[in-house]
């Protein structure tokens, strides 16, 4: 529908920069709205990971391995054991192939820490991982281009939840979809109880300044 959209992206539309540059806000917000409609009509599956970036500093960043270093570690960690339980509760058996928009800088990371996954997730959902991640254009991928509105909206919410703000209002309105979300924010004790399962020694206690990966 015009004016078509080349692909999506969450902030073009907050900020009515690229793909929404010169539209107004009630156009971009029906379109959201009409976007929303369609994740709810199709009964997409949500699954979100927010995490403290100055509580993981102080956990993971006195590691040798650049991978866990990371706080992609975390979140594709939270993402890929938080699915797999859920499937698995489910009485899913097939492997599950994981589809990822490509992040430069940080894809190097996920594929060296691909291991530390399999070490960490218990027995019963190792047959569900599958082999490693696959890394997609999100301006070609639909799915991914859903994925960054869940994922954008989700990161907001949980930065209104740590600092104790009021959630923010949506642009899309109070529409209510029914829309099934996975959400799992991380907290320094979840961060140190995977630090043991993974059997990692030592501990740092620096501080940076706090904001979400």
């Amino acid at each position: 529908m015009k004016p078509r959209l080349a692909y999506f992206k969450l902030s073009e539309a907050q900020s009515l920069k690229g793909e929404f540059s010169g539209w107004s806000e009630e156009s971009r917000d029906e379109r959201l709205r009409l976007l929303i409609k369609i994740i709810e009509r199709h009964k997409f599956l949500g699954v979100a990971s927010a995490t403290p970036l100055a509580d993981y500093k102080e956990v993971f960043g006195d590691l040798p391995d650049k991978g866990v270093r990371s706080p992609y570690f975390i979140s594709f960690y939270g993402i890929v054991s938080h699915l797999a339980g859920y499937l698995k509760e489910r009485g899913e058996t097939e492997p599950i192939d994981f589809i990822f928009d490509i992040q430069p800088g940080h894809v190097e990371s996920v594929i060296a820490a691909w291991g530390r996954f399999l070490e960490a997730a218990s027995p019963e959902l190792r047959p569900l991982l599958g082999d490693y991640p696959i890394f997609r254009n999100d301006k070609t991928t639909i799915a991914l281009q859903a994925a960054d509105l869940g994922a954008g909206w989700s990161r907001q919410l949980a930065e209104d939840s740590y600092y104790s703000r009021p959630a923010r209002t949506p642009p899309w309105g109070d529409l209510k979809p029914e829309i099934s979300v996975l959400g799992r924010y991380w907290t320094k004790e979840m961060m140190l109880d995977l630090r043991n399962t993974l059997n990692l020694s030592g501990y740092s206690s620096g501080h940076s300044e706090r904001q979400f990966s």
